[in-house]
């Protein structure tokens, strides 16, 4: 598929003067299947009628762009100068830039508005029914137009955040067999040093009539409630923060995500795989304190000081 499109320069008037915007002359049907992460935040998508648009996200949170309201604007294209005006019908969500083209700070009509001004267009989007095939159509473009133009490949860019994400994945596993490691220490130290602290408690369970398997599994009990705390604890944690960093209202966003619809995915399995993984490990790292509670002797234990 072949979305052209024209880019025109302009100055629009808002409450605190006028601001350079782009008008991206585009049909916005297609441009739907070539960008499938924009959407709107209010309004409506216009008609293909050219007095009608939709205007960026930073047009409204900045500028007080909103939807059923006129907006004007003047025209800077290959020497034509002229002014316009757009009834907004809707406000797009926060996007980023596509191609070179800053779509929330853009003001998005339909095609046949550039048609107007020129034959020639901006751009043209080609969109490639599978990612095998754009090495080849990259090919082809530059072999029947040589260096004419510039040819912008989407699959780099995200070829550039995959690896990014790569990386970032590395760290994680780092960070998080470090934290096993630490964790599983953490809870023996704490078992033992129950263990020598409640040496008098334990021999007076003995002394009633507790068996060493009973002391056993009293412990390793009380080692799975702290994990299957400490993993509900650690699971919020989590979440709270994979939601600030995909949010951008705490300024902790991506800047290279935007646009992608980056949401945090939060699967039951995986959730319930994480707090039996922090059960398990406090089962294991109390194995050797509580085998160590239910050795001691009754009689010794309670001379303990």
């Amino acid at each position: 598929m072949s979305i052209p499109f024209y880019t025109i320069p302009a100055l629009a008037n808002t409450p605190q003067g006028e601001i350079g915007v782009s008008i991206f002359s585009v049909n916005l049907n297609q441009l739907k299947v070539a960008a499938p992460a924009l959407s709107l935040m209010s309004g409506k998508y216009p008609p293909c009628v050219d007095y009608e648009a939709i205007a960026g996200y930073d047009l409204s949170s900045d500028y007080g762009f909103s939807s059923g309201e006129p907006v004007q604007v003047t025209l800077f294209y290959h020497g034509i100068n002229g002014s316009r005006s757009f009834l907004i019908t809707g406000i797009l969500n926060e996007f980023g830039s596509f191609l070179g083209v800053n779509v929330d700070k853009s003001i998005i009509v339909p095609l046949s508005f550039g048609e107007q001004f020129s034959s020639s267009y901006s751009g043209v989007i080609v969109v490639a029914s599978s990612t095998s095939q754009v090495n080849s159509i990259v090919n082809s473009i530059k072999q029947e137009y040589g260096s004419s133009f510039n040819v912008v490949v989407a699959q780099e860019f995200i070829n550039l955040i995959g690896k990014t994400l790569v990386s970032l994945n590395s760290l994680l596993i780092s960070a998080g067999a470090t934290s096993f490691v630490v964790s599983f220490m953490g809870v023996t130290t704490t078992m033992f040093t129950s263990v020598v602290e409640r040496t008098r408690e334990i021999g007076l369970l003995r002394a009633l009539g507790f068996t060493r398997h009973d002391v056993l599994v009293m412990f390793l009990a009380e080692a799975l409630l702290m994990g299957f705390i400490g993993g509900i604890i650690g699971i919020g944690a989590g979440m709270l923060m994979a939601f600030l960093l995909t949010s951008e209202h705490f300024g902790l966003g991506f800047s290279f995500l935007k646009g992608l619809q980056v949401t945090p995915v939060y699967s039951p399995i995986f959730l319930a795989e994480a707090i039996g993984i922090a059960v398990t490990l406090s089962i294991l790292a109390a194995m050797a304190p509580s085998y160590r509670a239910s050795k001691q002797e009754p009689s010794t234990a309670l001379r303990h000081d």
